[in-house]
């Protein structure tokens, strides 16, 4: 009888060895831990965004299809599986709700055991943990005492008993020299950039994170002006707008950028330089940017995919508003009706560049502008100036309508006082503007906030303006 080598003896023992383990996992199947490596929002997580969606990762690729998990919402007022769409990607579950969580409520999240891997991992226990979501709150600006504008913070507490809302202290977040020019949130609402000003008008980025004391630096814009930040729906890339400055302090024509925020490379949107913009858009998809363009005198439209562009003539100045759940655009169009000209309120499909834009406002004798829509993409809110009926005056009062024009209504109807872009919480029951007297002794920008459907109305803050939600 031959005697095996050492070489066969090698092949023989790794030979072994493999059948070993795999009869160790034909026997072991399901005994096989899966186990998780990240979850969002972390356990004890407190100030969680009410947009948050719920994502697990695991150690291996997940096999079980997302129609046969079970995942669990619980909190004081209600329990039961969540309505929202929720996939499985490689090693990951997410979930991400069809409306917000309710603010300052504790949820408590089961996945349920049971879920495989590709292997044959099992999650033998059921993953259960808690967060908090944040209380409503809102961002604002308001002038210092040498009349540079900060930004600042509040929460809207809410009696759940009266639906009165009691705004609480006020918390400063930018105590600048010379103050901030403007300022974005991101999609999540866990990061704030504002552009800081410096001496002869250049600006920079600063980022703050929600929680967060201190700011971060972003981008450093030597002899320029940065500003008018817009976050891409992922989070992934900032468009802004940047106009250098010359040897003698005069800025040149405002460009488009983009910045990567993973690795902080910058770049011109658009190869061609001569190609001006300014006050950058996101699509929902992020496939279409649209931004002001005084070449095209009114609205550009760019596909950041493929580089197909497209324009809307507009005189009216309105960048437009994108519905958060589709590609379309809300901007105001000049309208003809005899011999008169107003703006209305118009939907644009940027795939379809042949197709007229339709008319929402319909055959009104009104201005329609600053168009706001609902988280949902179901209804919007838009300022309107009438010429006729008891109404007409010279201040733009807050309307809304549903997304496909009808069920007009007005919310405000004060006309002594002016309205600014309103602004949907993220649940859909309130709207935020700031409210500006027409005449005096007092001309003093305030803040307020209105239910949507009972009309009751609150002053959040005076003086106050431009006012975001915290998502």
């Amino acid at each position: 009888m031959k005697r095996l080598s050492s070489f066969d003896l090698s092949v023989a023992t790794v030979a072994l060895l493999i059948l070993m383990v795999l009869a160790y996992i034909i026997l072991r199947g399901g005994n096989i831990p899966l186990n998780p490596t990240l979850i969002e929002p972390p356990p004890s997580a407190s100030n969680v965004s009410v947009t948050s969606p719920i994502r697990v990762q695991f150690d291996h690729q997940v096999a079980t299809e997302a129609s046969e998990l079970t995942l669990n919402i619980a909190s004081a007022g209600a329990s039961g599986q969540l309505s929202g769409a929720l996939r499985v990607q490689g090693d990951t579950i997410t979930l991400t709700p069809d409306s917000p969580w309710a603010p300052s409520t504790t949820f408590t999240v089961t996945l349920a055991a049971g879920v495989t891997g590709a292997a044959g991992e099992q999650l033998a226990e059921p993953l259960i943990w808690r967060f908090q979501t944040a209380p409503r709150q809102l961002l604002y600006t308001s002038l210092d005492a040498g009349y540079h504008e900060q930004l600042y913070m509040l929460e809207l507490p809410v009696d759940p008993a009266t639906g009165q809302m009691t705004p609480a202290s006020a918390r400063q977040l930018t105590d600048l020299p010379l103050g901030i020019w403007d300022f974005t949130v991101s999609p999540d609402g866990s990061r704030i950039i504002y552009s800081e000003l410096k001496d002869g008008g250049m600006s920079d980025l600063w980022m703050l994170e929600r929680g967060v004391a201190e700011p971060t630096f972003l981008l450093s814009c030597p002899n320029a002006s940065c500003s008018g930040a817009a976050w891409s729906p992922t989070g992934q890339f900032i468009a802004f707008v940047r106009r250098n400055a010359d040897a003698v302090g005069s800025f040149g024509p405002p460009r488009v950028w983009l910045l990567n925020m993973q690795s902080g490379e910058t770049a011109q949107v658009f190869a061609d330089n001569q190609t001006l913009g300014y006050n950058p858009q996101w699509s929902a998809s992020g496939n279409w940017l649209s931004y002001l363009s005084p070449d095209l005198e009114g609205v550009g439209l760019y596909n950041v995919n493929d580089g197909r562009k497209g324009q809307i003539p507009t005189q009216s100045g309105d960048v437009g508003a994108w519905n958060p759940k589709q590609d379309q655009l809300l901007v105001s169009l000049l309208q003809q009706q005899g011999d008169q000209f107003w703006s209305h309120i118009h939907l644009v499909d940027p795939a379809q560049p042949d197709a007229p834009p339709v008319n929402l406002s319909g055959e009104l004798a009104v201005d329609d502008s600053s168009a706001a829509w609902s988280a949902d993409g179901q209804r919007m809110a838009f300022r309107r100036k009438e010429f006729e009926g008891a109404r007409a005056g010279p201040a733009k009062q807050i309307w809304v309508m549903d997304a496909d024009g009808s069920n007009q209504r007005p919310i405000t109807s004060e006309l002594g006082f002016d309205y600014g872009q309103p602004g949907w919480s993220p649940d859909g029951r309130y709207l935020l503007f700031h409210r500006f007297p027409l005449k005096g002794p007092d001309i003093v920008l305030s803040i307020w906030v209105t239910d949507v459907e009972s009309g009751q109305s609150w002053q959040i803050v005076s003086p106050g303006q431009r006012p975001v939600w915290l998502p």
